[in-house]
């Protein structure tokens, strides 16, 4: 089964999708294309732990080896760098602080200073590419960051200019055709075609992020839905407005914390109209 918990913002082609332009972009997806695939540990537990190596599974030797090459080839660059920063490969900040933990990606064995940052030169073996920050490091290993900020409307637009609905770029030329439609609908043909059921979630917001441009987004995205469930033969389940007045479960208007996330996932558990999968009995698995 898969479950896709999102928002009306994803589905607008009309703003820029910085997140998609950057996937494409980047040199794990250059990777994906050439055919190299990642590699799993076989006897592992299902749980890993927190690891970015990439093709090289985690704990491997070749990976501690990449380590170790990386570290050396980090400390043997030109001292006069700035130590606050390290490179970033192209659609990526550096990241500001003192150097301590990184990742590691094969893409570059010799590099270059400039301007205080560290340049790739050639893909052959790996090096540092970023600093693990403190809010980086709070990604798990499947890929979920757990906060336990709680909104507070009082303190939150203190230090930040409060932006409505008509000039938020996220619902700039307000659009749900075009090519964010055409990849939903590739989505559901794949899992129809594998009989795979699918369950879209529109996630919560707060009441004060929904000016009068977010609740006409919100309808007609809810339309749409609704109608292409009925005839495209997935699961639609509008959350968007479930807890309008529960600050303490949002980090800010309109992104989910821990607490948050937790109420929807009982939400959607408690949600017998959705057809959960049976477990299998020990005798199917033979």
């Amino acid at each position: 089964m898969i479950i896709w918990a999102d928002g009306v913002r994803a589905f607008n082609s009309g703003r820029e999708d910085r997140t998609f332009d950057s996937i494409v972009d980047s040199d794990g997806n250059k990777l994906l294309v050439a055919g190299v695939r990642p590699k799993l540990p076989s006897n592992g537990p299902n749980v890993a732990s927190q690891c970015y190596s990439f093709p090289e599974p985690c704990g491997s030797p070749s990976f501690h080896r990449a380590q170790a090459t990386a570290s050396s080839s980090f400390q043997d660059l030109d001292t006069g760098i700035n130590s606050n920063w390290m490179y970033s490969p192209p659609g990526i900040l550096p990241v500001a602080g003192p150097v301590a933990t990184y990742q590691f990606q094969p893409i570059a064995t010799s590099v270059t200073a400039q301007r205080g940052q560290l340049i790739p030169l050639a893909p052959s073996g790996p090096v540092a590419i970023r600093q693990v920050s403190e809010l980086a490091d709070s990604i798990d290993s499947n890929g979920f960051m757990s906060l336990s900020d709680r909104y507070n409307p009082n303190t939150y637009y203190r230090q930040r200019a409060y932006v409505s609905g008509r000039y938020d770029r996220d619902y700039e030329d307000f659009n749900l055709g075009g090519k964010q439609a055409k990849a939903f609908n590739s989505v559901v043909a794949f899992a129809k075609t594998r009989k795979i059921p699918l369950v879209l979630v529109s996630l919560p917001v707060t009441d004060d992020y929904l000016d009068g441009t977010r609740r006409w987004a919100e309808q007609q995205f809810r339309q749409r839905m609704q109608r292409l469930s009925r005839s495209q033969g997935f699961f639609f389940r509008d959350l968007s407005q479930r807890w309008p007045n529960r600050n303490d479960f949002f980090v800010d208007p309109s992104h989910l914390n821990r607490f948050g996330a937790i109420a929807v996932a009982r939400q959607i558990a408690a949600d017998d109209s959705i057809p959960w999968p049976s477990p299998r009995s020990r005798s199917n698995d033979g």
